[in-house]
């Protein structure tokens, strides 16, 4: 979801979503959607066709940082 359509809808979700992260909270369970990343390779330097040369990137998803705050 982009972070901007979150900021434009966030008085409508926001009491649903207080909801949602105070039960995760209470039954100490994360939700398994919000831990799925996107792993992504960014180049270092040196030889491209080497795989030792790229760092993992992970994006997660804009809700999970939500909750982590």
């Amino acid at each position: 979801m982009n972070i901007l359509l979150i900021k434009q809808i966030q008085f409508a979700i926001s009491l649903p979503l207080s909801i949602a992260i105070n039960k995760s909270m209470e039954t100490s369970v994360f939700p398994s959607k919000l831990k799925i990343a996107k792993v992504i390779p960014i180049y270092k330097s040196k030889d491209k066709q080497s795989f030792t040369y790229y760092r993992p990137i992970s994006l997660l998803p804009r809700i999970s940082k939500i909750y982590e705050k």
